[in-house]
C-alpha cells in the first residue's frame, strides 16, 4: 500500500550532497520538499493544527524538483524508512525518514 499526502509546496530546499562517514569517496544527493497540508474544518473553516511535514528526495529526483514552484498543489508518494543507531552514550536511537518517490500536481500527473 503507498502511503501519499496532498498540500501545498510550502519550501522547496536547495539540493544537498551527503559524504559518507564510512568512505568519504562516497557521497549521494538528497533535497527537502516541505509541504503545508494543515487541514481546516469543513463547517467553520477554521484552521486545525499545523501540519508541515518535510519529505526527503535523493538522486535524479534532486532535479525533477525545479519543476516544481512554492504555492503549488501536489500530492506526494513515498515510503517510511527508519534506522537505528547507538549514540555517543552507548544508548539505542532511532530516526524515521519520509522519502519521496512520486509527485504530482494535483489534476494533472507530471512524470
Amino acid at each position: 500500500m503507498a502511503n501519499s499526502m496532498t498540500g501545498k509546496i510550502h519550501k522547496i530546499m536547495p539540493t544537498e550532497t551527503i559524504v559518507s562517514k564510512k568512505d568519504p569517496s562516497k557521497s549521494f544527493q538528497k533535497r527537502t520538499m516541505v509541504l503545508d497540508c494543515t487541514r481546516f474544518d469543513q463547517f467553520t473553516g477554521q484552521r486545525g493544527y499545523d501540519n508541515y511535514p518535510s519529505f526527503d528526495f535523493s538522486g535524479d529526483k534532486c532535479a525533477e524538483l525545479d519543476s516544481y514552484q512554492v504555492g503549488q498543489i501536489v500530492t506526494i508518494t513515498f515510503d517510511l524508512q527508519g534506522s537505528k543507531f547507538t549514540d555517543s552514550n552507548g544508548k539505542d536511537r532511532w530516526f524515521t525518514s519520509i522519502r519521496g518517490y512520486k509527485i504530482e500536481m494535483k489534476g494533472q500527473t507530471q512524470q
